[in-house]
Parts: C-alpha cells; structure tokens; sequence
C-alpha cells in the first residue's frame, strides 16, 4: 500500500481573495464580507473585518442630512463594469449615493417590492411603510439598496458578479453606520423599529448569500448554520413597541394573515410532525435539549400552518422559522445532534416549497442533500419524507 507522505496536505481550489487567516490555516475561504463563514464557525476575527470603514468622526461637518451626490455610472447602459466607489464615512456630505444606486432605488419599488407575494396595493403601502423611514436612517437605506442588488444579480447574469460585490459593499456599510450611531434619531421607538426592519433586511440577505454559495455539501451544514446563528438576532430588537408597531402597520398587509402559535390550526403534515416528536421522545437528550427540540418542531407546524393557509405566505413562513428558533437548539446544530438535523431537514422542505421566491432558489433542495449525506443510512428512516418531497418537485418540473 503506498504510502503519503506527511508533508504533503490535500490539494484544493484555492481562494483569489481569501482572508488573512484562512490563507494561514490553508483553508479555502468563501470570501463572504464582513466575516467569512471559516472564521465566524471558528470564532476568529477575519481580515476583512479590518475593510471596514472607521466610524464617522464627531466633528464632520455632516450634519445627518443625506447628500444624494450623482456620478456618470449607469448599471443599465455601461457595459465596462466600472466598480462604483462608495466613500470612506466622515467626509462632508457622507453617505455619498451614484447613479447606480438611484436606480438600485428605483428597481426596490418597482420590482424587489413586488417580489413579495401579496397585492400590488398592499406592496406600494409596504414599501411607502419601509422608505418612509429608510430616508431618516442611512443605515437601512444602505440595507435596502443592497438587498436591491441582491435581486439584481439574479436578473442581469451577465453581471451577476457585479452586482453581488456591490451588494456586499453597501452592506458592510450599513453595518458600519449603525454600529457608529451615525444620524440616529431622537425618537426612540421610532429607532427602534428602523434596526428592525434593517436586521430584517440584513437576515434575508445573508440568507440569499448563504443559498448561493450552497455548492459544495462538505460546507453547506457550516454555512447555513453560521446563517441561522445570525439572523435569530432579529429577536434582540424585536421589543414590545416594535411588536406592536409591526402587529398593527405590517402584518395586516400579509393577505393570509399570521396565526397565532397558540392555535391548532392543521399545518397538513401532522403524522411527520408525530414522527419528529417520537425521535426526540426516543433519543437520549437531556431534559432542556428535548424541550428546545419539541419548541422547534412546534414552530415549524406552525410555520407549516401557515403556508397551507395561504401557500401565497410560503415566504414569510419560511424566513420567520430561523428568527424563533430556541436558542438551545441552535447549540444542537452546531454540535451537528442528528436529532436536530433531522427537524432542519424537515424545515428545507418549507425551503423547497417556496423556492419560486427568489431569496431560496434550491437551496432547500441542497439542504436536505447535504444533511442525508452527513448522517448517512441509519438516519434514512427519518429523511425518508424531506428526500420525497425534493423528488416530488423535481418530477413535477422543478
């Protein structure tokens, strides 16, 4: 049998613009701004976290006023693909906005808006809700341009990559104009609602960022997790004024309404549901795991009843999911407890049922690829229904 020699390491696709610290361990970085998936799962401080710009300076002469400065850059009619470049923060007239962002302005309300499955009405009165406020906090409007982006990269191929890195860009910004405090209001409700809807805004993208890169099945459990540990921090701003705000001017736009959890409506699916219950019962988890796990499985019936309500809601029912989640089976996942990775594969299929929205595409499809493969044959008996459901999909055209 011949024999490999220590010295030598395993041969891989190396990474163009890889970060510091990935290039050091020899790992292959996904390059994902403002902290790469390596670094994040590892608990090490990326490189790119030092492309950050630094926070505004108390003395610029900004005084909080947008200065929504124009350059020749056009997304539609430049075909030089000229990258756009963003400001560094504490010049006069920060944040500084192009032509390209206008019209990354303009695609929002015309097209990404609309992208929401609900009324023509109820999405203008969603995005007058959301603009309205965006124009009194830079930070979410950056958020909101780049989620513009994001959307654009799947409509314009031929600069998808374009679009993506401008995306990645006014991101990282607007996490640096809200991390800094820069033009925050006096209202502090108002505030408040405003890092709502930006950490809303921010989830769906990390989101669609974590779906694309969801191309090798060795990464996809790191990647979606590091994606989940993030957007479940929406709850830490979810306070009772913006619940309120968001009970009485948001979910009334939703036209199938969200349930209660407290309800027992059907989610459709109650003998899968039963079967989860009875892994968990069978497993040897202590008492907290358990209960964290049979606290998931309930949210995801009831995500499920809300998409069999109004299969319009497959969306919203299936971005809410990760934001609820116990914290305690979130450190299941993570620990890769195939008990838990059972009940996120049944939650990729409400993935794969609203892969028409454009944030998830197949990536319910690869998720539930990429954990039948992690837990192999013993695990089959409890995939059984997520793997069916994918084949059914693909048999009635996708």
């Amino acid at each position: 049998m011949p024999m490999v020699s220590a010295g030598i390491r395993r041969a891989h696709k190396k990474s163009r613009h890889g970060c510091k610290e990935c290039k050091r361990r020899h790992r292959k970085c996904d390059e994902v701004h403002p902290s790469c998936v390596n670094c994040s799962s590892s608990n090490l401080r990326c490189s790119f976290l030092d492309l950050l710009p630094s926070p505004p300076s108390s003395s610029s002469s900004c005084s909080g006023e947008l200065s929504l400065r124009t350059s020749t850059h056009s997304s539609y009619s430049n075909t030089s693909h000229v990258q756009p470049q963003l400001p560094a923060p504490g010049g006069v007239g920060y944040p500084l906005f192009t032509l390209e962002d206008f019209e990354l302005l303009h695609h929002a309300q015309s097209r990404l808006v609309l992208s929401v499955d609900m009324s023509d009405s109820n999405a203008r009165r969603l995005w007058t809700f959301v603009f309205e406020r965006a124009i009194q906090s830079p930070y979410l409007l950056d958020q909101m341009l780049a989620l513009s982006a994001a959307h654009m990269s799947t409509l314009c191929l031929g600069r998808k990559d374009h679009f993506r890195q401008h995306a990645s860009r006014l991101q990282t910004r607007s996490l640096t104009l809200l991390n800094s405090g820069y033009n925050r209001r006096q209202d502090p409700d108002n505030e408040s609602l405003a890092v709502f809807l930006h950490s809303s805004m921010l989830g769906l993208h990390l989101l669609f960022d974590t779906v694309q890169c969801l191309d090798e099945s060795a990464v996809v459990l790191d990647k979606f997790i590091s994606y989940l540990s993030i957007h479940r921090g929406v709850r830490a701003v979810l306070t009772k004024e913006v619940w309120l705000t968001v009970q009485s001017q948001i979910l009334p736009l939703m036209e199938g309404g969200i349930l209660d959890p407290a309800e027992n409506d059907d989610s459709g699916y109650e003998a899968e549901f039963d079967a989860l219950k009875s892994l968990v019962k069978g497993s040897d988890l202590r008492a907290s795991s358990a209960e964290a796990c049979y606290e998931a499985i309930g949210s995801l019936r009831w995500a499920f009843a809300i998409h069999r309500r109004d299969p319009k809601s497959r969306p919203q029912s299936a971005t809410a999911w990760p934001i609820i989640i116990p914290a305690e089976f979130l450190d299941l996942l993570r620990q890769r407890r195939p008990e838990a990775l059972v009940i996120l594969a049944h939650y990729a299929v409400l993935m794969h049922l609203a892969r028409d929205f454009w944030i998830f595409g197949s990536g319910g499809q690869l998720l539930i690829c990429s954990i039948s493969s992690y837990l192999g044959t013993f695990w089959a008996q409890w995939l059984a229904w997520p793997n069916e459901e994918v084949n059914i999909g693909q048999r009635e055209g996708g």
